[in-house]
């Protein structure tokens, strides 16, 4: 019962990926963009939070990356 919230916000996580998934796969790696300062603050901040959640999964810390992910919503 302790997990209840967690479940509920990584379900959350789950439905908006799914939501986006057809235009996340249709976007271009390719392209050049520039992003606005507000986006490369985004971008950065998404990126620290997947080296941090790979990082805690790989030592078997399973709370932070679930943290992380909550941070960075």
């Amino acid at each position: 019962t302790g997990i209840d919230g967690a479940v509920r916000f990584l379900q959350r996580v789950y439905r908006f990926v799914y939501r986006w998934r057809e235009v996340l796969r249709n976007s271009s790696q390719d392209e050049p963009r520039e992003f606005s300062p507000d986006a490369k603050k985004l971008r950065r901040k998404t990126h620290q939070t997947i080296k941090r959640v790979t990082n805690n999964f790989e030592s078997g810390q399973f709370n932070t990356p679930v943290a992380a992910l909550m941070e960075l919503s």
